[in-house]
C-alpha cells in the first residue's frame, strides 16, 4: 500500500512541477534548450569578449570615427539617423568574471528637452523597439513589473533583451546572456534603474 501511494504521490509531482514554471520561466527554458547562442551585440563586440579586448576595440573603432565617447567619458556612443529624428546610442558592457555578460544600452532623441514631450522617451520607445527587432530579430512582449509599470522582453537563444523608460528623456535596454545571468524573475530586471 505504501508503496502504491509513494508511486501515486511521485507521478503526480512530477507533473504537476513543470506546471508550476511561470510564463517567463518556461520562455527562458523553451529558448536555452534550443542550444542557440546568439553572443553578437554591436560593433562587432560580443558576450565573453574581455575588458582588455573591448578597450581595444573600441579605441580601433573610435580612431575610425565609427563611436565617440558619450555624455561624461562614461559610455560609447553612437548616431542612429535611419528614423528621420536622430537619437543617441549610449553603450558600456558589465564584467564578469572580466568578460563582457551584460550590455547596457541608453537611447534618447538628440533634441530631446523637457518641455518638449515630442521628444519623449515614450515617443522613442517604438522606435527603440524597432531598431532592436531588426538588429538583433525576434519579437517583443509587453510585460508588467509588479507595480504596473510596463517593460518589454525578448528572448532568443542565450540572449534576453529588456526594454524600460528609465525617465522622460531616456529609454534604457540591458542585453543579456542567460548562460552566464540566469535570473528567474523578470520583472526584477538587473538595471541599475529599474521600474518600481
Amino acid at each position: 500500500m505504501n508503496k502504491l501511494f509513494f508511486f501515486i504521490f511521485s507521478t503526480l509531482l512530477i507533473t504537476l512541477l513543470p506546471s508550476c514554471k511561470s510564463d517567463y520561466e518556461k520562455w527562458v527554458s523553451q529558448e536555452l534548450s534550443k542550444g542557440v547562442r546568439n553572443d553578437s551585440l554591436l560593433l562587432g563586440i560580443h558576450f565573453g569578449m574581455t575588458r582588455t579586448d573591448f578597450y581595444n576595440h573600441c579605441l580601433e573603432l573610435n580612431r575610425n570615427n565609427l563611436i565617440t565617447n558619450g555624455p561624461e567619458n562614461n559610455t560609447a556612443q553612437i548616431i542612429i539617423t535611419d528614423y528621420g529624428e536622430p537619437f543617441d546610442l549610449n553603450f558600456y558592457p558589465d564584467f564578469e568574471k572580466d568578460k563582457i555578460h551584460i550590455m547596457r544600452f541608453y537611447f534618447n532623441y538628440k533634441q530631446w528637452a523637457p518641455w518638449n514631450k515630442e521628444f519623449s522617451s515614450e515617443k522613442l520607445r517604438p522606435n527603440v523597439l524597432d531598431y532592436l527587432t531588426k538588429k538583433y530579430g525576434g519579437s517583443f512582449k509587453e510585460l508588467k513589473t509588479p507595480s504596473g509599470k510596463p517593460f518589454w522582453l525578448s528572448i532568443n537563444g542565450n540572449r534576453q533583451i529588456r526594454v524600460f523608460l528609465k525617465d522622460s528623456k531616456t529609454v534604457a535596454v540591458d542585453i543579456s546572456d542567460l548562460t552566464v545571468t540566469l535570473d528567474p524573475n523578470a520583472t526584477k530586471p538587473n538595471h541599475p534603474v529599474t521600474p518600481e
